[in-house]
């Protein structure tokens, strides 16, 4: 199992990808302006984050094997 956090997660390449990665088994984090949005419609954990109020949460990043950064 590889645990990947993910932003970006609510588009065309992002959906996709968490649904591949959970598909294999994967743990998938996601980070959003609107988490329990996110959460709902991707089915993965999901944190809050507005890039523009400063740097992702530590506990989002911690032990990650990947960050795959599809925002903006």
């Amino acid at each position: 199992m590889t645990r990947v956090t993910l932003t970006g997660a609510s588009g065309l390449l992002g959906t996709r990808l968490v649904h591949a990665l959970r598909e294999r088994g994967d743990e998938v984090t996601v980070l959003s302006r609107n988490p329990d949005k996110a959460r709902e419609a991707l089915g993965a954990e999901a944190q809050r984050w507005d890039p523009t109020a400063g740097p992702a949460p530590v506990e989002a990043l911690a032990g990650r094997d990947a960050v795959v950064h599809l925002a903006g």
